[in-house]
């Protein structure tokens, strides 16, 4: 009898030890239980447990990228959350977004004696501003070096698509761009001209399903095509048009070449087309997040100018005289360049090929002592290798000259135009730096005055300096008013200032 009240004894006492290892007493322990903050161990949102229950009840936990954002004790909660903005969506037709949870999230729903306090809303609150409840989208990511450098939410595919071709052909001639997509070669040019031959991207373009918030996604054609010109800070410039303003004049004045203006304003459909005075332009260069590089090649006939003169004393004659016993002829060659853009900015070239087409001529000249005027045939050159028109005479109101670039070195080497002596090394508030050079006179009795504007530093040579066509003179700058290197060439004739063109070969020069 007492050994069976032993044995019961003894059991009773391993079913309480083991009960009291299952079920631990509350009693003098609260204010430990208290004391435990979830937050403070494993949990983004502060959670602490209140108490622990005999029977488990079924909780959900959510984790942010691996991180415990807090226990749930409504598992139905996040649904019928999402299913309220989707709601919201459908009231503002968005009807084709669907919505849920971010991929960083997932939730474990599991039973637990843990009795904790309720942070369901405090949860939810850290979901929704955190951006973790998402619209199922398409992700696309611009990679370069094997990086992502941009990362964008679209609406489709399709829509992205459409606009970055449409960016693209900004930059690149439609007919080639369409032949290059159906993997034509573009052949190289056998005539004077440019042509585009190839348009590729930096970056390596990666689309994949993702979710995103809806404030975030580009969700049309239009909205993607901002982004590709100018990334999240779209702060756009615009210019009132004046009286006599021209695409030309507009663009040049603003740092863009014709082409560019024309790209940034879609109601503008040729160079020479009519602008309205009080029409709106838009002049922001492309910012864009993306690299666009075009390829083109450019055949041209240059200019080669001869040694300089040689001059010869000739004692039979006057102090003063000079006579041409040779003259100085200039040489042409005909070159192929292939031009590298990267957004419509010329970045870097090299030359395919050089014909020689005909050899400059040295010219020889007989003095009395110096030659201090000239009379005689004048011929005029370009004023820097590689020259190029950014804006005519009279491209806008006032400009009474003509602006010249090198594409290729855009500080290169200002050039003597035709023969003369510098009566002017000088500065302005308006043309910077720059010289004023007479040529004398023409076989009909014209004098020629020539001035050269906005140089980088001042002319290489004092007044009084004689100097012959094809000489370098100076550098091309942007010193006065000026929105970029340039080299600014007025002609005086008689005194009355005309367009440079008419005298300077400027059909070899192509125009921006």
């Amino acid at each position: 009898m007492n050994k069976k009240r032993l044995i019961v004894i003894l059991g009773a006492l391993v079913l309480a030890i083991a009960i009291a290892l299952v079920f631990p007493s509350n009693v003098g322990r609260a204010r430990e239980i208290e004391d435990i903050d979830v937050s403070q161990a494993t949990s983004l949102v502060s959670q602490k447990i209140e108490s622990l229950s005999l029977k488990p009840r079924e909780i959900t936990k959510v984790y942010h990228k691996g991180e415990l954002v807090g226990v749930l004790l409504d598992g139905s909660l996040i649904d019928r959350v999402i299913a309220e903005k989707q709601a919201e969506l459908a009231d503002e037709n968005y009807t084709d977004y669907k919505i849920g949870l971010s991929r960083d999230i997932y939730t474990v729903r599991e039973k637990s004696f843990w009795v904790y306090e309720d942070r369901d809303q405090e949860i939810i609150s850290y979901l929704d501003g955190h951006g973790l409840f998402v619209a199922d989208t398409t992700k696309i990511e611009f990679l370069r070096d094997d990086k992502v450098k941009e990362t964008i939410y679209v609406k489709s595919v399709n829509q992205f698509t459409e606009a970055l071709r449409e960016f693209v052909m900004m930059f690149v001639d439609e007919d080639v761009f369409y032949k290059l997509e159906n993997g034509e070669v573009i052949p190289d040019l056998t005539s004077y001209g440019t042509q585009d031959t190839n348009v590729y991207l930096e970056e390596v373009i990666k689309a994949s399903s993702s979710g995103a918030e809806v404030s975030q996604i580009l969700d049309s054609k239009e909205a993607i095509f901002d982004w590709l010109c100018y990334g999240w800070d779209k702060d756009l410039s615009y210019y009132t048009v004046k009286e006599f303003d021209t695409i030309q004049g507009v663009a040049s004045n603003n740092g863009l070449s014709s082409k560019q203006l024309l790209s940034l304003n879609k109601n503008l459909q040729d160079i020479n087309q009519t602008l309205v005075v009080g029409q709106q332009l838009n002049i922001t260069y492309f910012d864009s997040p993306i690299n666009v590089v075009t390829e083109a090649q450019n055949y041209v006939r240059e200019i080669t100018y001869p040694e300089s003169p040689i001059y010869q004393k000739d004692e039979t004659m006057n102090v003063g005289e000079l006579v041409v016993a040779v003259e100085a002829k200039n040489g042409y060659n005909d070159n192929l360049y292939t031009e590298i853009y990267v957004n419509g900015v010329l970045s870097g070239y090299r030359q395919e090929s050089s014909k020689v087409v005909e050899k400059p001529v040295q010219g020889v000249y007989l003095v009395g002592s110096h030659a201090t005027t000239y009379t005689g045939s004048i011929t005029f050159g370009l004023p820097c290798y590689n020259a190029a028109i950014t804006c005519d005479y009279y491209g806008y109101g006032g400009h009474t000259g003509v602006d010249f670039i090198n594409p290729y070195n855009r500080y290169g080497e200002v050039l003597a135009v035709t023969n003369g002596i510098i009566s002017m090394n000088a500065h302005s508030a308006a043309a910077g730096n720059f010289y004023r050079i007479e040529a004398g006179e023409d076989n009909q009795g014209n004098s020629f005055m020539l001035r050269y504007g906005h140089m980088k530093v001042p002319g290489f040579f004092p007044v009084g300096t004689y100097v012959t066509q094809g000489m370098v003179i100076g550098q091309i700058g942007s010193t006065g008013r000026s929105s970029g290197p340039h080299i600014h060439i007025s002609v005086y004739v008689n005194g009355v200032q005309t367009d440079p063109c008419i005298y300077l070969p400027c059909e070899l020069c192509r125009r921006y």
